[in-house]
């Protein structure tokens, strides 16, 4: 069985979170392996999933996963558009709207942190924002205010 060693486990995390929430923002059903939520590793077939590790689950991963999926119940998901818009190679960012709600979904793949000016709610911190800083390989959802202003800095990170 294949393990990730354990310096590279942070970043194989964040990696992880950043694939699930475009898996679950974009259009589409998500669909989740088995133990994918846990963190579960593993091999080729015949050892690419044995039984389910009850002791060893990744608590991290299992509330990113459980908050996800709280959030894809969100009406713009089940029946709203998607909008994509263009800002860099590294920065991937869309739109899904619903009615009157819009919910902004930032990606950032690269290795320096984006500061982004947006006014709405944080929906992964469950905060009110005027503005966001995303880490390297992190991403977030935001439900805007009816008149919010994309503006979007590169840090020098």
């Amino acid at each position: 069985v294949y393990r990730i060693p354990s310096p590279k486990w942070p970043y194989i995390i964040k990696k992880i979170k950043l694939a699930t929430l475009l898996q679950f923002t974009l259009p589409g059903n998500p669909c989740i392996y088995y133990g994918d939520e846990a963190g579960v590793e593993g091999y080729k077939d015949p050892f690419c999933r044995r039984t389910f590790p009850w002791k060893y689950i990744c608590p991290d991963l299992l509330k990113w996963y459980q908050l996800l999926g709280k959030l894809r119940n969100h009406p713009v998901f089940c029946e709203g558009i998607y909008e994509e818009h263009t800002i860099d190679d590294s920065l991937f960012v869309f739109s899904r709207k619903y009615q009157q709600t819009t919910l902004r979904i930032y990606c950032n793949h690269s290795s320096k942190a984006v500061t982004i000016n947006v006014s709405g709610k944080d929906l992964i911190t469950n905060r009110e924002v005027e503005s966001i800083t995303l880490e390297p390989i992190a991403g977030t959802v935001i439900e805007l205010k009816p008149c919010c202003i994309l503006d979007i800095t590169f840090n020098n990170a």
